[in-house]
């Protein structure tokens, strides 16, 4: 190896480190790294830390978005050729930035705009310096840590990992709240079904981190997560359906959306009142459809641009209820950018998932279903929790980084680099490396 190699591949080395650390980030699992617990006031990690994040979260938020934008800055010409090719999703973060014109707190949403912009920033590096399968394993790791650091917490500081007041013995982990820390416990779990292929000789630790994820669901008490998490994995057979099947493509989508949609319909019909028992809910989601209800009648004061990007639910704003969201991304979308936004962010999701359906009709892959898995995770989720759009979280970065390696430009570089390795391996008398 010559020291150019040498030097390079410990570039790389760095990088990857640099690209780990930051999905940690997102993920939420290094603030309880920023925390003194010994502190007056800080004896758990509570569901404003999380939402705003401490000062040393936002500092290293903010280193980690100047690296990845120093990083693409070289790659501009692959940067606007992506976003060619998404011209909806640019629009949608031109509308987010300007809605601090409008905005009830300009320099609130100025600041969290912002910080989404340098989120997103975060994702496009991804999507340009790793392979999807390499990008796919690194998630898998981190939230693999993730996973046995909420598990330690629980039984190492358990006044901190353990809801002491409301929602008394929910374990909420290093991640500041119940529902929180069982939507990562979905997202690992699904991560660690989609790398299983990648990492066979792996496949007694994955399987350990799934049990670890169960139980960590179990014992948070989110029944989000619980039937969320269980209906995104009774869609799998309905995935392979579409991927396997000789049939056109858009009569399988129809005709698995009418067998979805049907047996849904029949299951609420017929056994709503006790599905809502089984798991301790009432018909109104424990107030959410109240919060519903009255956001979406505010948000009819400002219908087409709405009240400005993450200030509608902000404290000091009058005659709201402090409760930090509405419990429902789409209503979010609703009163915080209006009919622009709405319209603007349903068309980033129509083009990523048709390019979701196409990818999985030709492939033979679990990445196919995965992509596809995901949006069904961000939809599910993002109709009972803030899942999107918001800065500095892992839900964010992975919709970026999945809309942009389903951009024809990238799957069209994507096939080259696996031609030309193909070529190489033949020469040599090797077998391809998969991707």
């Amino acid at each position: 190896m010559t020291l150019g190699q040498e030097k390079s591949k410990s570039l790389r080395i760095l990088e990857q480190i640099y690209a780990l650390v930051g999905l940690l980030h997102m993920i939420g699992a290094s603030e309880p790294f920023f925390l003194d617990y010994n502190s007056e006031g800080v004896s758990s990690l509570s569901t404003s830390l999380v939402t705003e994040g401490t000062l040393g979260m936002q500092i290293s938020g903010a280193i980690i978005y100047l690296i990845a934008m120093i990083l693409v800055l070289p790659r501009l010409n692959s940067i606007m050729t992506l976003l060619k090719g998404n011209k909806a999703f640019v629009l949608f973060m031109v509308l987010i930035l300007a809605s601090a014109l409008w905005s009830e707190l300009p320099s609130v949403t100025l600041r969290r705009s912002v910080a989404l912009t340098g989120t997103t920033i975060f994702a496009i590096y991804l999507a340009l310096r790793f392979k999807p399968s390499e990008f796919m394993i690194m998630l898998a790791a981190v939230l693999a840590f993730t996973a046995i650091e909420n598990l330690l917490f629980v039984f190492l500081v358990p006044d901190v990992a353990i809801h002491q007041y409301s929602n008394f013995g929910a374990w909420k982990g290093a991640l500041g709240h119940k529902n929180i820390m069982g939507r990562t416990m979905v997202l690992c779990i699904l991560v660690m079904w989609a790398v299983a292929p990648q990492a066979r000789s792996y496949k007694v630790l994955l399987w350990s981190i799934i049990a670890i994820c169960l139980v960590l669901i179990a014992m948070s008490q989110s029944r989000t997560s619980w039937i969320a998490g269980a209906g995104l994995f009774l869609a799998i057979p309905f995935l392979r359906y579409l991927q396997r099947s000789q049939i056109p493509l858009m009569a399988r989508v129809l005709f698995v959306a009418l067998i979805g949609l049907g047996g849904l319909g029949v299951l609420v019909a017929e056994y709503a009142d006790v599905g809502l028992q089984a798991v301790g809910r009432d018909a109104t989601f424990t107030g959410r459809t109240e919060i519903w209800a009255s956001a979406i009648e505010v948000g009819g004061d400002k219908p087409i641009l709405g009240h400005g990007y993450r200030t509608f639910w902000t404290l000091g704003l009058t005659n709201r209820l402090l409760i930090g969201n509405g419990h429902n991304s789409f209503i979010d979308l609703w009163v915080e950018l209006g009919l622009a936004g709405v319209v603007l962010f349903f068309t980033t999701m129509i083009v990523t998932g048709r390019r979701a359906l196409q990818r999985l009709a030709r492939s033979n892959d679990r990445r196919g279903q995965w992509y596809i898995m995901y949006l069904l995770f961000m939809v599910v989720f993002g109709m009972a929790a803030q899942v999107f759009p918001d800065h500095g979280t892992i839900a964010w970065v992975l919709y970026v980084v999945i809309t942009l390696y389903l951009t024809p430009f990238a799957v069209a570089r994507q096939t080259e680099q696996t031609d030309i390795r193909d070529r190489r391996a033949m020469a040599l008398g090797q077998p391809s490396p998969a991707e």
